[in-house]
């Protein structure tokens, strides 16, 4: 057999190959989105419920693996200097609470729980003019203070509270936030009045990747709680996205726990969001 006309047949195989996994992997991402038609219906099917959609929908999905986590022991000694820098501390405790104490700041750290409160402020400096802007530039500051285990946390949502804001941080892993990895901080023009949080380590992703529900049919799940608890109150969706969520809160030191990927759902006038199991299409 010639050579160069067999090298010539293995090249064009190669090059068919390549051309029908290319075609594979586009099909299969056409697979896992939405049609114009089906965006128009449901938009339809929510306005016809009397919810309207203000948010940008998501159109596109696929199928995503779960991320291990371990609940660990807080690292007090970072969290101490975090919050209280340099200044000696009274340490407490009793029930399974530390408390650390200075002046009229103080911190708890209980069941996987941690609860700061400086009522004179002092956390961070006075903020002369307070908008959502400066009030993440100064959490920002204030988080990047807090060491390595933290460098993953970034802001994720504001809401008003009186005086000031409510800013959520929450970790990133990859290109997704773990919504059950957070800390909430209040701010005020004293600067971060009050913070509070919960989080585990991050041990990457753990199994196959599964099938989830569509972005569609999410939301028909949401608008069947809507009705059922809100009954015809209309309703605006603000925002809509995909994140992680570990439910155990209660969990022992060295548990080994799964986050799960859900659809976050946010509704005018409410800070708390609703999330449904991408795997179950279950309201969690």
């Amino acid at each position: 057999m010639n050579w160069e006309r067999a090298k010539s047949l293995i090249i064009l195989f190669l090059i068919m190959l390549n051309a029908f996994l290319a075609f594979l992997l586009l099909a299969g991402r056409e697979s896992y989105r939405i049609t114009q038609q089906q965006e128009d219906n449901i938009l339809t099917v929510l306005r016809n419920n009397k919810i309207t959609m203000s948010a940008e929908m998501l159109t596109s999905y696929a199928p995503m693996a779960q991320i291990g986590m371990r609940r660990a022991a807080y690292p007090t000694d970072v969290l101490v200097k975090a919050f209280f820098k340099n200044s000696a501390v009274n340490i407490s405790g009793g029930n399974g609470e530390t408390l650390f104490q200075n002046g009229t700041a103080s911190l708890s750290i209980q069941d996987n729980y941690i609860t700061f409160t400086a009522t004179d402020g002092g956390l961070t400096p006075p903020i002369a003019d307070l908008t959502v802007k400066s009030a993440v530039a100064d959490c920002d500051a204030f988080v990047n203070t807090m060491g390595d285990r933290f460098r993953q946390f970034i802001f994720d949502y504001a809401s008003p509270v009186e005086g000031g804001f409510q800013l959520e941080y929450r970790e990133k892993y990859k290109n997704r936030l773990i919504y059950s990895d957070f800390i909430v901080f209040t701010v005020t023009g004293k600067g971060i009045v009050s913070a509070e949080g919960m989080f585990d380590e991050v041990e990457g992703y753990v199994g196959n990747s599964r099938e989830i529900c569509s972005p569609d049919e999410a939301l028909l799940t949401f608008m069947r709680r809507m009705k059922n608890t809100l009954g015809d109150k209309e309703i605006e969706i603000v925002y809509m996205d995909m994140v992680y969520y570990q439910p155990e809160v209660s969990a022992p030191e060295n548990s080994e726990l799964k986050a799960v990927p859900c659809y976050r759902i946010y509704v005018k006038d409410s800070h708390l969001p609703y999330l449904i199991d991408a795997y179950q299409n279950l309201v969690v």
